[in-house]
């Protein structure tokens, strides 16, 4: 069954965790993304962006960011919520806030 605003791009292999930093980044980058991982702000971040996304269905990342009035960068943490099926991306738009093309966000339905 389609969702409103459902794109064919739903991901379809295995749930994994994402990478927390890229291979070429440096060491810095690499203990930056185990201490996010490990004291779990992560995973409250990706849970804050699932709740924001339900709210307020068809946003763009940005415009679910500028919504969010706590401390952190929801907006980082889509993929790896689009990799766990927790949101997914809908039609690109022009965003509200950056003015480029960007992907709405919609909530998976429970």
């Amino acid at each position: 069954m389609k969702r409103k605003g459902e794109s064919q791009f739903l991901p379809s292999g295995p749930l994994f965790d994402p990478p927390l930093a890229r291979t070429t980044d440096p060491d810095t980058s690499h203990q930056a993304g185990k201490a996010l991982f490990e004291s779990s702000r992560m995973a409250s971040l990706q849970g804050k962006l699932v709740r924001m996304a339900e709210r307020f269905p068809g946003r763009t990342a940005r415009e679910l960011q500028a919504r969010y009035r706590g401390e952190g960068e929801l907006w980082k943490r889509v993929n790896e919520c689009v990799d766990k099926r927790l949101i997914y991306r809908g039609q690109s738009r022009r965003c509200r806030i950056t003015g480029h093309m960007a992907a709405t966000l919609w909530a998976v339905e429970k």
